[in-house]
């Protein structure tokens, strides 16, 4: 572990905490801008690549021998580059930067499940904000957008293994070049399809979830104004507290869980 020097100056407890929430908020400042960074290239990277595609098609010629044989080296091959076009088409970093914010694996997520419209409407149509200002947010915005994927992800991993299989067919893009267009119309419509059903579904539970909630502090706070119902059913009522406390726990273990398998898939 790197050890931490402090200036000459720095010698109370508020001098050292001072000098180190600065540095904190200044390190975090240089790692959002390379993100940010990063994601502009990629998306500048996928613009250059439709770019050449299209020239290669102009000149009637077959884009994915072209690709092997000119880019050899390139990532993964041509399913590396089809991601990063896709990137490109969904993206406007220049209407809205705080999208480079995410990151390249949160957007490349992001973009598969928003189908057929640009990534920033798909989050303003979940609720998500996209254009703020102020910098204090970017770490918020980040964890909304983590939470609304998961929360797909639970939703597609209860359905049945036809739809699963479905949903994570890989062939996802047409490397033909003579019916290149229509594949991707209709994987775009498939995907759009399949992502409305789950954001959909998604909505019902939380919908269903927050009324529920909504009704049981309600009726606490009822059973609060009333002195009698409380001191004649307190057995009752802490029974009741002890198996709600149970149940808050065991979905806040849940939570973790998702968050944890998330971050080691990540690494």
């Amino acid at each position: 572990m790197k050890k931490i020097k402090f200036p000459t100056k720095c010698k109370t407890f508020q001098d050292k905490t001072h000098f180190l929430i600065k540095e904190i908020k200044e390190c975090f400042k240089d790692i959002n801008d390379i993100e940010k960074s990063a994601t502009s290239q990629a998306c500048q990277l996928g613009a250059l690549l439709s770019e050449l595609k299209k020239h290669v098609k102009n000149k009637k010629q077959n884009w994915e021998t072209y690709f092997k044989k000119h880019l050899p080296h390139f990532g993964k091959g041509i399913r590396t580059a089809q991601r990063y076009m896709k990137l490109s088409k969904k993206i406007d970093l220049d209407e809205y930067p705080n999208l480079g914010f995410l990151g390249l694996n949160l957007l490349h997520q992001l973009v598969a499940l928003a189908g057929k419209k640009e990534v920033s409407d798909f989050l303003n149509n979940n609720d998500i904000e996209v254009d703020f200002e102020d910098d204090d947010k970017i770490e918020a915005f980040r964890c909304d957008v983590e939470e609304l994927i998961d929360s797909l992800k639970t939703v597609e991993a209860e359905k049945d293994d036809k739809d699963a299989v479905d949903a994570d067919d890989p062939e996802d893009e047409s490397t033909d070049d003579s019916e290149d267009n229509n594949e991707d119309d209709r994987e775009d419509d498939s995907v759009d399809a399949k992502s409305q059903k789950k954001i959909a579904s998604t909505k019902t539970i939380v919908h269903d979830f927050d009324q529920t909630a909504t009704t049981f502090i309600k009726s606490i706070e009822g059973v609060m104004e009333n002195e009698k119902a409380v001191k004649s059913n307190r057995k009752q009522i802490n029974n009741i507290i002890k198996e709600v406390k149970a149940k808050l726990a065991a979905l806040k273990e849940y939570q973790k869980s998702l968050r944890g398998g998330k971050k080691s898939k990540k690494k």
